[in-house]
């Protein structure tokens, strides 16, 4: 069995919108789980006060995969672009059974849009962000697992390129 923690993993390190992950994990001030960005150490030094934000540099595949697995849950905060990026860092974190609070973006929304085990504020706004971490914090292990189960099932049901292929397949 996987060891769970109190974890929010958030990663990548590009096109992330970290600031509003931070500053929104900042003020909830919660005593019991911690966000650890892993990629990206920009904001290190500004978060330096809070022991709870913890950042790491690049990691291998194989390291982050654990890391992800051993979260209660995956963050993906995104900025808005007009073009399809981040798919794969929520759709490999779906598929790993993790419950997602991923931002409704322009290049998420089809992907991520109404479904159960995924949070999705709005670009950029600390207020909605921290409703969703709280949402999700509030959850107990159970109700995050069911979460994460979801997700894996969509994915595997809805997302996969077979059914992508047989859908292209209809259309042609």
């Amino acid at each position: 069995e996987i060891h769970f923690n109190y974890r929010v993993v958030a990663f990548g390190y590009m096109k992330r919108d970290f600031a509003t992950l931070c500053k929104a994990f900042d003020e909830l001030n919660d005593e019991k789980y911690e966000l650890h960005i892993i990629g990206d150490t920009t904001l290190a030094n500004e978060y330096s006060h809070n022991s709870k934000i913890v950042f790491h540099k690049k990691m291998s595949i194989e390291n982050l995969v654990h890391f992800i697995l051993e979260s209660a849950f995956v963050a993906i905060p995104l900025p808005e672009y007009l073009y399809s990026y981040g798919q794969m860092s929520f759709l490999q974190s779906m598929a790993l059974r993790k419950p997602m609070v991923v931002t409704d973006t322009t290049s998420s929304h089809d992907y991520v849009s109404g479904i159960p085990g995924v949070l999705t504020p709005k670009p950029y706004d600390v207020a909605d962000m921290k409703r969703c971490l709280a949402e999700m914090m509030s959850k107990d292990k159970g109700e995050l697992m069911y979460m994460g189960l979801m997700n894996a099932e969509h994915v595997r049901n809805e997302l996969s390129e077979r059914v992508m292929g047989e859908r292209i397949f209809h259309f042609v």
